[in-house]
């Protein structure tokens, strides 16, 4: 995932999102294409919304950080 994760950061940098909200999204994207074992380029809207129910389901992310991830 690396030239994508460089991507990401040089987008999110150019967007001026604090360090922290990019490590937290990098981070995000990296604990995504972990449980799915593919690239972001190869997922859409059903493995995002599967990442979305896993966090809620089996992590017990609050609700308001689920809505901040997706």
């Amino acid at each position: 995932m690396g030239k994508l994760r460089d991507q990401m950061k040089m987008e999110l940098e150019l967007k001026n999102y604090a360090p922290k909200t990019i490590t937290a999204y990098l981070g995000h994207m990296t604990a995504y294409t972990r449980l799915f074992m593919k690239s972001p380029e190869e997922m859409g809207e059903d493995e995002v919304r599967k990442y979305l129910h896993h966090l809620k389901t089996v992590k017990k992310v609050s609700s308001s950080n689920i809505n901040h991830v997706g």
